[in-house]
């Protein structure tokens, strides 16, 4: 094999991704999506706390 050949080689494999970066890849991409614990009990409080207080506006300004 040339020695121009061992460098295309090389370079071309240097290029592709294994099978298990993919996947971490895409591991990652999820876990950035994902909301776990705390943050879940934190959002679920504010919905609630905003629903509560449009119901009782609602109430307020009923005749």
């Amino acid at each position: 094999m040339s020695i121009l050949g061992a460098l295309l080689a090389k370079a071309d494999m240097e290029e592709r991704t294994t099978k298990g970066e993919s996947r971490e890849g895409k591991r990652r991409k999820r876990r950035k999506m994902r909301v776990v614990g705390r943050s879940v009990k934190a959002l679920q409080d504010i919905i609630m706390r905003k629903a509560r207080d449009a119901r009782k506006s609602q109430e307020e300004n009923r005749p």
